[in-house]
């Protein structure tokens, strides 16, 4: 697993209007890994695990057991966005489902498994703790069977869960399958505290007292 850090403001801010207030979530689709913009962002690569073995579930990732780790070599003609190795969803026509340990503000992924020439959108779906849908987006396949395809989003409202999943019956009975799984958290509290006091400082100014 992989760390990184990135300052970003905007997501600060993003965090504390999305706290204590009931909205719905403004999605916005990410192009690639270089759109993440949270403070930490966290990379699973799955390159530690044993093809065909259940994924170890991690500090931020928890898997269902419905997931396994995959060679590249038998699931995507030996191509993934690094290493040899990534997840693959065991039930045909099931997401995959992966819960977030602590909040995150975006998260993606590469996708692949898509052979067979057939036409076919990916989605990524995410909700928040009560689960309840944020909302989602879309890619459409290429079918050449390479996991070199990137799907991913940034929520305004904290993320708990997502769903990676086929659009079925377009996709017949290909498993999903992804790799370089990514997420940006959400800010520190202090962080997001001090965030939210500036900015309830420029939108409130203090009451004169009367006399």
């Amino acid at each position: 697993m992989k760390s990184t850090t990135v300052f970003s403001s905007a997501v600060l801010l993003a965090a504390c209007c999305a706290a204590g207030v009931t909205q719905a979530a403004a999605i916005t689709q990410l192009s690639g890994p270089g759109d993440f913009v949270a403070g930490t962002i966290i990379v699973e690569d799955f390159e530690s695990g044993t093809a065909g073995s259940p994924p170890a579930d991690t500090a931020q990732f928890t898997f269902e057991a419905t997931a396994e780790v995959a060679s590249a070599s038998t699931w995507t003609s030996n191509v993934t966005s690094s290493g040899t190795r990534g997840l693959r969803e065991l039930i045909a026509n099931e997401p995959m489902v992966i819960l977030f340990t602590t909040p995150v503000l975006e998260v993606g992924a590469t996708f692949g498994n898509d052979d067979f020439n057939l036409s076919f959108d990916a989605m990524l779906k995410v909700y928040d703790a009560a689960n309840n849908s944020l909302g989602s987006v879309q890619v459409a396949a290429n079918s050449n069977d390479y996991a070199d395809q990137f799907i991913g989003l940034r929520s305004d409202v904290p993320i708990s869960s997502a769903a990676f999943t086929y659009e079925r019956p377009a996709a017949e009975q290909l498993s999903v399958f992804i790799d370089d799984l990514r997420v940006g958290l959400v800010p520190e509290p202090s962080a997001a505290a001090l965030a939210c006091i500036a900015a309830a400082g420029l939108c409130f100014p203090a009451r004169r007292r009367a006399g």
